[in-house]
């Protein structure tokens, strides 16, 4: 028992010995390798390149990194064991030196390596060693938003009412490169996406895109909006194709007025109208206003607006205003009669303490129409009145007074396609009676 005792105690001894034995060993070899190799090389790799600019000369300019060719690099360090042991990618940083940069556009950088945690070093190598780096002033400006509908279309019997469609907001502020700010020329508000609409409509917009002057797409990586989601309402309207046409007024009974109407030429055949409400009811035709009969020439040409015959409550989606009315005359001629003016009646006569007369005494009047019925008309198939209500005053005095005044000219046996002309007119007067006379 005593012999086995003593043989496990020098056993424990002598363990605990070689345990003592080796770090003695590993603190000598420690020790003489720093006095013997005090310094060490080591390689870091993986080491993320910084783009900030805080501090340098670039910042207070105003500069920023928009764009950087180089993300990491490698470096080589020397230095005491005690100072490089311990060092990795995670407390070194990489930086540019933009010290001396005070201008914006592409300049090439050269790269730093610097410790986070203060370790002291000899930088041996930094691969790549420089970076090419665009740098430009970030500024904030704000543009207006146009809404723009790449697939929409309408139903049958509708259409869209461009001119109130509206995008809220309408501006959007965007912040950004300087340089790419002034390639901004639109910016729009889109609706990609494929849609027939049959109602007014409120929607989201797509997507936003930019353009330049040049309608080319501009990168939007280097930029950041004010908003990106834009309301867009598209109003829809009920819309019709609607025949244009002119009447006549002044036709005698028996006149075939489709025979002269079917010599009227409109510029214009038809017209797009449309109307905001639904329960409003779209006219079949639309009349463009009716043509005194004894206004047409051979040679008539008149100007009609739409817009003085068109109701409020209907759009003019054609956006055509004037219609010219122009007159085929051919195979009609046009015979010119005098008429004596002591014929002419003045009939609606207002005072008869009055002597009425005419002034002018020449008075003509053409008959338009087929060569073999004109022919056959003379002054003596012409009755001529003048309505005294419808005369206006153009002088007077004590005792006389004188008007200008239309005559009526009518024929006294109406053909169905002749017809009289006549234009100006003529000027007659009243003379105050002595009294006593009647």
């Amino acid at each position: 028992m005593n012999s086995n005792k003593i043989k496990k105690g020098l056993f424990d001894n002598n363990f605990a010995l070689a345990i003592f034995s080796i770090i003695i060993a590993v603190a000598v070899w420690f020790t003489v390798s720093i006095s013997q190799f005090p310094s060490k090389q080591i390689t870091v790799d993986h080491i993320v390149l910084s783009t900030d600019l805080a501090g340098t000369i670039a910042e207070a300019n105003g500069l920023s990194v928009i764009n950087c060719d180089v993300e990491e690099v490698k470096v080589e360090l020397l230095g005491k064991r005690t100072q490089v042991g311990n060092i990795t990618s995670d407390n070194l940083v990489a930086y540019l030196d933009a010290d001396n940069v005070t201008t914006s556009g592409t300049k090439k950088l050269s790269i730093k390596v610097k410790s986070s945690t203060g370790s002291t070093y000899e930088v041996k190598s930094i691969r790549p060693s420089t970076a090419t780096v665009l740098l430009d002033k970030i500024e904030t400006r704000e543009f207006p938003v146009i809404p723009y509908l790449q697939n929409i279309t309408y139903a049958e019997g509708m259409s869209l009412n461009y001119d109130e469609i509206t995008c809220v907001p309408n501006k959007v502020k965007i912040t950004g490169p300087s340089a790419t700010l002034d390639t901004i020329d639109t910016c729009n508000a889109v609706l990609s996406k494929q849609r027939t609409l049959d109602q007014t409509l409120s929607i989201q917009n797509d997507e936003l895109q930019l353009y330049t002057v040049d309608d080319a797409l501009v990168d939007q990586s280097s930029l950041e909006f004010s908003s990106t989601s834009f309301n867009i309402t598209i109003p829809v309207i009920r819309q019709k194709t609607v025949p244009l046409k002119v009447g006549i007024s002044g036709t005698p009974n028996g006149f075939d007025q489709e025979k002269l109407l079917s010599r009227l030429k409109l510029s214009a055949d038809s017209v797009v109208l449309a109307s905001d409400n639904i329960q409003d009811e779209i006219p079949d035709e639309l009349e463009l206003g009716k043509i005194p009969l004894s206004d047409i020439d051979l040679n008539y040409t008149g100007t009609f607006q739409l817009s003085k015959v068109l109701p409020d409550e209907l759009t003019n989606v054609s956006e055509l205003e004037n219609v010219i009315v122009s007159f085929d005359g051919s195979g009609l001629i046009k015979k010119n009669i005098s008429i004596d003016p002591s014929k002419v009646e003045i009939s609606n006569i207002t005072d008869n303490s009055y002597t009425y007369s005419l002034v002018t005494q020449s008075l003509d009047v053409s008959v338009i129409g087929p060569e073999e019925i004109v022919n056959e008309i003379t002054a003596d198939d012409i009755k001529a009145e003048i309505s005294f209500i419808s005369a206006s005053s153009v002088s007077a005095n004590s005792t006389t007074e004188q008007y200008s005044a239309n005559v009526n000219y009518t024929l006294n046996s109406a053909p169905s396609d002749a017809w009289l002309y006549s234009s100006g007119k003529v000027i007659l007067q009243r003379v105050k009676n002595d009294e006593g006379t009647t």
